[in-house]
């Protein structure tokens, strides 16, 4: 009989766990944007200094995030917080998209379809919840390679 009892607070206990899922895929989802961003950032220092194309394939891309930055706990530096590996998709010589999966795990290449366009900057359009491809994506512009040795 005593189980019994239990069975309500269960309950309530795995509607609490359901309903914090969004809540901990959003925070996940904020911190695998700063990392992105890092990554890309230190692409971008790369191709500065020496005019050193990021990696374009999935095992080059986990090796250079592996070396460059420093695992946080017990995940590879290359994963995201869902797991799974950081990819990179080539758009043309001078863009590039670093991306992860995200809470759905499913590679929806940042919903690029027949042509990726720069997400818009309009915070209103921003703000509205997708119910699209959830990839979380960060550009990469690179300057051409003379223009990144210019003297001041």
């Amino acid at each position: 009989m005593p189980f019994a009892r239990l069975i309500p607070l269960l309950l309530l206990l795995g509607g609490l766990t359901a309903a914090a899922d969004p809540v901990v895929n959003l925070v996940k989802a904020a911190l695998t944007t700063f990392e992105l961003s890092s990554i890309v950032d230190q692409m971008h220092a790369e191709w500065t200094a020496s005019c050193t194309p990021p990696p374009t394939t999935e095992d080059a891309l986990a090796d250079f995030i592996d070396e460059a930055m420093r695992s946080r706990g017990s995940r590879r530096a290359s994963d995201d917080f869902w797991g799974m590996p950081y990819q990179i998709l080539e758009m043309s010589e001078d863009h590039y998209v670093v991306y992860s999966t995200g809470a759905n795990r499913t590679d929806d290449a940042c919903g690029v379809g027949v042509a990726y366009t720069d997400p818009p900057n309009d915070p209103e359009v921003d703000a509205q919840p997708s119910s699209g491809p959830d990839d979380v994506c960060v550009d990469l512009h690179l300057p051409t390679c003379q223009s990144a040795y210019r003297n001041p």
